[in-house]
């Protein structure tokens, strides 16, 4: 089974894309950080940083208008990886397709607007390369 959640802050903006006419992507980035004790005692950070897309009816575009960098957001969704050839080498990425995404509340106050559509649509994983 193929779901993750993950809890970080945006790195950048969302950037907000339309293409065949009326589908939707909202892409950016989440830095999920992770404190444990090494065995010298002290305490370290680990940063895993992690590419989030946002389609269509998954709310691209309320994410493209309500989030912004810095913010705290629970994110869920999809591991999705592409595979292409760059300069004769073969080159992965690993990325996060999300169904949900929201600030979270822990350090934060948020105001709720609901915009039309009112929720009432399934989330799906439309993407150009087709359902997954």
């Amino acid at each position: 089974m193929n779901i993750v959640t993950l809890v970080g802050n945006i790195t950048r903006d969302p950037e907000l894309r339309f293409f065949d006419g009326d589908k939707a992507v909202a892409n950016t980035s989440i830095a999920v950080n992770e404190s444990f004790k090494g065995s010298d005692g002290e305490w370290k950070e680990n940063t895993t940083f992690v590419d989030v897309s946002i389609w269509n009816n998954n709310g691209a575009e309320n994410v493209a208008n309500s989030l912004s960098k810095g913010d705290r957001v629970l994110v869920s969704g999809k591991l999705k990886q592409s595979q292409w050839e760059q300069d004769g080498q073969t080159r992965t990425k690993l990325e996060m397709v999300a169904t949900e995404i929201g600030p979270t509340m822990k350090w934060a106050e948020v105001a709720i607007t609901k915009t039309a559509g009112g929720g009432k649509s399934k989330p799906t994983y439309d993407t150009p390369e087709g359902k997954f």
